[in-house]
């Protein structure tokens, strides 16, 4: 039987890897400029990844359009990406960057917060609410919005792996537990 594969910790051990030695050559921003823009890509054209990491494809073969296309890198970069594809990660490749980013956005004091609520909220509100994560937090908060409009009413706070509901809809379904415990 295969074994399952932990694509946290999996991605954390390639960005430690790539970000201790692009810290140590100050390659740090060149590498992150590198690597956001083959995010862009990946998000961009999904096929992107799915192609370059088909089973059918050898791990030569990867390297060689990794080469090919990262020919405007920086060499920390292409190495880290060839490392990558002779481990056949390359699938992995979106949440090895993403895990890179967000431990780039750490070692600058910040940290992301996604944001959940009914209808978009205004500059003003998001501004605010960063201002209060932030106070909390003691970093600079980088915010994501998600619009549900099932939640009703309230929001959503996820930051790292902690979560905060209050949305209308949590209360209501806790309201509705409390109504059957007591029947």
């Amino acid at each position: 039987m295969a074994k399952k594969v932990n694509i946290k910790e999996l991605a954390r051990r390639y960005t430690t890897a790539v970000f201790e030695l692009a810290k140590a050559t100050n390659k740090l921003q060149q590498v992150g400029q590198d690597l956001e823009g083959l995010q862009n890509l990946i998000k961009g054209a999904p096929q992107f990844i799915k192609i370059l990491s088909a089973k059918t494809s050898t791990a030569s073969e990867q390297i060689a359009a990794l080469k090919e296309f990262g020919s405007k890198f920086s060499p920390l970069t292409v190495n880290f990406l060839m490392v990558v594809a002779q481990n056949g990660r390359l699938a992995y490749l979106s949440e090895i960057i993403e895990a890179f980013q967000d431990r780039i956005a750490e070692e600058n004091g910040e940290i992301k917060a996604e944001i959940t609520s009914a209808q978009k909220l205004d500059e003003k509100q998001l501004a605010a609410i960063a201002k209060d994560l932030s106070a909390k937090t003691g970093k600079t908060v980088k915010i994501t919005e998600n619009v549900k409009e099932d939640i009703i009413g309230g929001l959503i706070i996820k930051i790292g792996a902690k979560m905060f509901d209050y949305s209308v809809k949590s209360r209501l379904t806790r309201l509705k537990n409390k109504l059957k415990e007591a029947a």
